[in-house]
């Protein structure tokens, strides 16, 4: 017989210390206690050695409690990036895309902001199942291409979302049978100088159980507009509770510097009420201007569309 595992914890005094608690108390509420000898011994497989003596786990209950813990991280980490999302006075147009935490819905979050009253003369309205970014007062945009776009499109079960004009791009790519990267493959950033604002895109494909969803995003190197970069992440399945974010700066300056590294995970609700206040909330009051909720029923495909604009809200 292969001799027991056995593992030894000391509980000290620290700052997380009722997760450490938690985590202990999952591994004994899976297990069975076994009031063994001095040394713990048991007949039954690995066990944990704890104040109450030695627990047996199996192995579905181990990978249970593995599973809660990392569950717990990946939440504090999702928390963690909320809090510096609402520190950054100015992270621009930003998507969302992520799993609701009772994996009824597939989400979609998209917003925009602006510094000056020019980039503040924006409203997201809905057409359908398409969402629209209009400007409020034509005299008011320099450059229509940049601020009148479909945020939001659907081609049969592809969702697709992105902050400018490569919406159309991606919706004419599906419909001839190319994938989303081939169609951001054609584009760059955008040709606001002296910024060269990301294009950021993401899609959900929820007839692929392979694809959670993906996100893209187009940057210049360094300010430099002969050099454009290409990021394409794929999430080969959500995760309840969990999303990824991505915007277009990485906070004010000027000129204004882009995002960088990977999508941020963050958190999901489980109404699009909910999710449209939390983000909301989180965005600069003085600066943001509109926020689109998108739920995607995962068993029918059906979806709805929340819609929060400054003009409306308020602030």
């Amino acid at each position: 017989m292969p001799r027991p595992f056995i593992a030894t914890f000391a509980i000290r005094p620290h700052r997380n210390l009722h997760r450490r608690i938690a985590s202990i108390r999952c591994r004994m509420r899976t297990g069975r206690a076994h009031l063994g000898s001095a040394r713990g011994r048991v007949d039954n497989g690995p066990q944990f050695v704890g104040a109450c003596g030695p627990v047996a786990v199996d192995a579905v209950s181990g990978r249970r409690c593995r599973e809660e813990r990392i569950a717990m991280k990946m939440e504090e980490v999702a928390a963690a990036h909320m809090r510096r999302l609402g520190e950054n006075v100015y992270p621009g147009r930003g998507i969302v895309l992520g799993l609701t935490p009772d994996e009824r819905h597939l989400v979609q979050v998209y917003w925009i902001m602006g510094r000056s009253p020019a980039s503040r003369n924006r409203v997201l309205l809905r057409e359908g199942e398409s969402v629209k970014s209009e400007s409020l007062n034509a005299a008011l945009v320099p450059n229509p291409a940049l601020v009148i776009y479909y945020a939001v499109r659907r081609v049969g079960n592809c969702h697709v979302v992105s902050n400018g004009d490569q919406t159309e791009t991606i919706v004419d790519a599906l419909e001839r049978g190319q994938r989303f990267e081939d169609a951001l493959r054609t584009r760059e950033f955008e040709p606001d100088v002296p910024h060269y604002t990301p294009r950021i895109s993401g899609l959900i494909d929820a007839a692929d159980p392979r694809s959670g969803y993906r996100l893209a995003i187009l940057k210049s190197l360094g300010h430099n507009p002969a050099h454009c970069m290409r990021h394409f992440y794929t999430y080969e399945r959500a995760y309840p509770g969990l999303g990824h974010c991505i915007t277009t700066y990485a906070g004010d300056g000027h000129p204004l510097p882009s995002f960088e590294g990977e999508p941020w995970p963050v958190q999901t609700f489980d109404a699009p009420e909910e999710t449209a206040e939390r983000y909301w909330r989180l965005l600069h009051a003085d600066r943001r201007v509109g926020l689109m909720v998108k739920f995607i029923d995962v068993r029918t495909g059906g979806s709805s569309i929340h819609i929060v604009n400054r003009q409306e809200a308020g602030a």
